[in-house]
């Protein structure tokens, strides 16, 4: 009994202390109006990014599909936050929502957020 209660208590210790794994956002972004990604909507994104305290790991750049697979968009990028409640809380959050709308004129993006190491 002595040990069953010792491994229990091990157990619990370990996911009370336990670091969250972080997390990351991946977006396959399509360019509708370059000049109004570029000027507006990006630097509130990555403000908002900032304040959050995400890291934006991979941030568009050359990219091409592989193995003969078409490039499937014009912008991928990775964003880095500290775990999958805080991204999932970033694209829930207010400030991320009311960016939506205006987003739309500019992007159009498939989303997803993946927990990782």
């Amino acid at each position: 009994m002595k040990k069953l209660l010792a491994i229990l208590l091990l157990c619990f210790s370990a996911s009370v202390f336990a670091t969250p794994k972080p997390a990351y956002s991946v977006a396959e972004i399509t360019i509708t109006d370059k000049e109004g990604y570029q000027k507006d909507l990006w630097p509130k994104i990555q403000k908002l990014l900032t304040d959050a305290g995400a890291v934006v790991i991979v941030g568009g750049g050359q990219s091409e599909g592989i193995v003969g697979l078409p490039k499937m968009a014009d912008r991928i990028t990775i964003i880095k936050f500290k775990s999958y409640g805080q991204a999932k809380g970033f694209y829930a959050s207010k400030s991320y929502q009311d960016l939506k709308p205006s987003a739309e004129r500019y992007v159009k993006v498939k989303l997803y957020i993946v927990e990782g190491e």
